[in-house]
């Protein structure tokens, strides 16, 4: 699947779309139930939420993740911050299912946001001053050859056998070298 997504502003005087910047996420369920957490903690009377997100704002991305009071996108690569358009594609390989002792096995959908708040990422865009509209299309692209998981261990296994095997050939040729009889 191939997502485009561009970002317009309210119209200029001149009766064109001004450009705006925005920001574009791809999130699991477990991922967008995180993401309403936040901006609903972002949007509420408490103030307590400013604070823990003045704190946080300093962490490097890839501690993000460990954060109780955040939330990430997929994989870590489908967050696009403060662009006025993107192009990005994704490929699965399975269908994306969490196990949980508990709670059994649960199916992951995919969520596209699209916001303009001020979400708490370092480097985000500021909130436009003007209506955000978004050109979305989602394109269907032919699903390619995926190997199977199975083949990273196979070729693993190969690589080890095969630093194994070929010290042990050339001993034992090394060994069996001086061994023939020579006829005088």
């Amino acid at each position: 699947m191939t997502f485009c997504v561009t970002f317009y502003g309210a119209l200029d005087e001149n009766g064109n779309r001004a450009p705006v910047e925005a920001r574009c996420h791809l999130m699991t369920t477990k991922q967008y139930q995180r993401y309403e957490q936040a901006y609903s903690n972002a949007h509420s009377s408490y103030g307590w939420w400013d604070d823990i997100d003045d704190l946080l704002a300093d962490r490097a991305p890839e501690l993000r993740r460990y954060d109780p009071m955040g939330w990430t996108t997929y994989r870590d690569v489908h967050a696009y911050e403060a662009v006025n358009e993107v192009s990005f594609s994704l490929s699965l390989d399975k269908a994306e299912v969490s196990r949980s002792l508990f709670s059994g096995e649960e199916w992951e959908d995919f969520y596209l946001v699209i916001d303009a708040w001020d979400n708490g990422h370092g480097g985000d865009a500021t909130t436009p001053n003007s209506a955000l509209y978004a050109d979305v299309a989602a394109v269907a692209t032919p699903r390619s050859f995926v190997m199977p998981p199975a083949s990273v261990a196979l070729v693993l296994i190969v690589l080890l056998g095969g630093m194994v095997a070929v010290p042990a050939v050339i001993q034992h040729r090394y060994s069996n070298a001086g061994l023939s009889e020579v006829e005088s």
